[in-house]
């Protein structure tokens, strides 16, 4: 994770359900977004998906790929491909979500 990413989420801890909930992000759908050109997306994606979670966000998605490049012109067709596939079927779960989610138990 970067510096500058760990330091907004420090900033926006005060929002946890501990500390400071906020009602209007309990029905809200999370979406965790996470790439790099080698290792380390499901570390990150995981964090960021706790920091929802701690703020009460009832439905998250995950969504985290190594590409193994440096720039996505570089990236291989074939993976291209592949994460547009993925991407595609996940924004489907998130539109069938979107103004149904129900505040679950958590933070309650």
């Amino acid at each position: 994770m970067s510096g500058q990413l760990k330091t907004f989420l420090d900033h926006l801890a005060y929002r946890w359900m501990a500390h400071r909930p906020y009602p209007k992000i309990f029905n809200k759908v999370g979406l965790v977004v996470s790439t790099a050109a080698g290792a380390g997306t499901k570390k990150v994606t995981k964090s960021l998906s706790d920091n929802l979670f701690y703020w009460g966000v009832p439905k998250i998605y995950c969504y985290g790929k190594s590409v193994a490049a440096s720039s996505w012109e570089t990236v291989k067709p074939e993976k291209k491909l592949k994460i547009e596939q993925e991407v595609k079927k996940i924004s489907s779960q998130i539109v069938k979500q979107v103004g149904k989610v129900k505040l679950v138990l958590k933070p309650k």
